[in-house]
């Protein structure tokens, strides 16, 4: 693995252990954008609507990346 990669899978594995506590801190850290964890809902009806108008080859890539993240 080369750096980016590592740096990465330690994102992840904290993310994984630590849940939506790791992904508002690596948020923070990244990004310089402290959230809320409030602030992150997202209603069922914005969800819906987005999977509508997300492009089928594009979702299908998404689910695949989302799959891999979870292994």
């Amino acid at each position: 693995m080369d750096g980016a990669e590592e740096a990465v899978a330690a994102i992840i594995k904290d993310v994984k252990g630590r849940g939506l506590a790791a992904a508002l801190d690596w948020t923070e850290r990244l990004d310089g954008l402290k959230l809320a964890p409030d602030a992150l809902r997202v209603s069922p009806q914005a969800v819906r609507d987005a999977l509508s108008a997300c492009d089928r080859t594009v979702l299908k890539a998404l689910q695949a990346a989302a799959e891999r993240i979870l292994d």
